[in-house]
């Protein structure tokens, strides 16, 4: 948990419904830490904009409260928040030159001229945009339109700087540039930011924290790494990477390892977070980077019968189509290097044995 002093957005049982009776945020505790870079990742539907919203002010919550720097916000509209907001449509004025869309927000506060002046040519050189200062924002690239709404955003220097799917509109090579400049920025100035996205790579990318939403709750919040390696269900462990999933009946365990037995009588072991009892339905998930294709004699933890049935190429590796013997249509995918030995003699329909080790799968009810 962390320190009240490290905290600057805290929600408290915070609920939101549009009609008093389906709720699209549930009792939601969340503390945004001072300077980190929050992302909260989950499909449509499931919340994330929602809470983003109602942090920028568009929204108010149903129930609960929200809180900025120790401060009760759910009341108070959003041009007196003082937080900055950065939108996919970019939300330029297309009347305005560059210079002036990035001057609105100390326009309204009634800066004098000459600070004005120089603290947008700051934000301009800060983004590498002063030599498109007078075009309009119809003269520029997505790309360059997205650095001016940033430069808007962080002119007035907010202790908070909201971000929602900021990068949705732009193709995948800018996308990817844009997200090393917004964590540059980041890094640079020690913003606190909050940043929604349904895009798995991209939160990975950018983010200290992720909060996973589903349902209008909050499935887990870590850090990129453990939500990764250790999901805490399967909601997590399907949405944050690729995960393969064995349906089976658990047998036993020990301690936090436990035993699920599948269809054909092949046994699994992997961690779980709890225990489970005996005789009821598991699910061992496991990523596909951490499953190898095993020689006869090879050892392992884990093994898998399976037949290899398709070959993906991904530039630096394969992706490994195998279907499993315990069901029809039961299929698993193996990440595979260019030179691995299994793809010599490849033919499809090859039987195959797959290994994998205990600590890298997780059982889930």
């Amino acid at each position: 948990m962390a320190r009240s002093d490290d905290v600057l957005v805290s929600f408290r049982a915070v609920d939101k419904s549009y009609d008093g009776e389906q709720y699209v945020v549930k009792d939601l505790d969340l503390d945004i830490r001072r300077g980190e870079f929050l992302t909260l990742l989950g499909p449509s539907g499931s919340g994330k904009t929602t809470c983003l919203m109602m942090l920028a002010g568009f929204e108010y919550p149903t129930h609960g409260e929200i809180s900025l720097d120790g401060r009760v916000i759910n009341r108070i509209p959003p041009h007196k928040r003082e937080i900055g907001v950065v939108f996919q449509s970019y939300a330029l004025f297309p009347h305005m030159t560059v210079w002036e869309n990035v001057a609105y927000p100390l326009s309204i506060r009634r800066l004098d001229k000459a600070a004005i002046a120089r603290r947008v040519d700051a934000a301009l050189d800060m983004v590498r945009m002063n030599a498109y200062a007078q075009r309009r924002p119809a003269q520029l690239s997505g790309g360059q339109q997205q650095r001016i709404a940033l430069a808007r955003a962080l002119i007035f220097d907010p202790p908070l700087v909201l971000m929602d799917e900021p990068l949705g509109a732009l193709d995948k090579r800018l996308r990817e540039h844009m997200q090393l400049e917004i964590k540059e920025l980041h890094r640079r100035l020690n913003l606190t930011v909050v940043y929604v996205t349904h895009d798995q790579s991209e939160a990975l990318t950018l983010s200290d924290r992720v909060a996973i939403f589903e349902g209008g709750r909050i499935q887990q919040i870590d850090e990129v790494r453990s939500l990764y390696e250790t999901p805490s269900n399967r909601i997590v462990a399907n949405f944050v990477g690729d995960s393969n999933q064995f349906c089976g009946v658990v047998t036993g365990g020990n301690g936090q390892v436990c035993e699920v037995a599948l269809p054909d009588g092949t046994r699994i072991q992997g961690i779980a977070d709890a225990p489970l009892p005996a005789g009821s339905p598991a699910y061992a998930c496991i990523r596909p980077e951490r499953i190898a294709v095993l020689d006869a004699a090879a050892p392992a933890a884990n093994r898998i019968r399976a037949r290899a049935m398709g070959l993906i190429y991904h530039g630096d590796h394969f992706r490994l189509q195998c279907t499993l013997g315990q069901e029809a249509g039961a299929t698993c995918f193996i990440k595979v290097t260019l030179d691995d030995p299994c793809l010599r003699h490849f033919q499809p329909g090859q039987p195959v044995e797959l290994g994998f080790d205990t600590p890298h799968v997780r059982i889930f009810p």
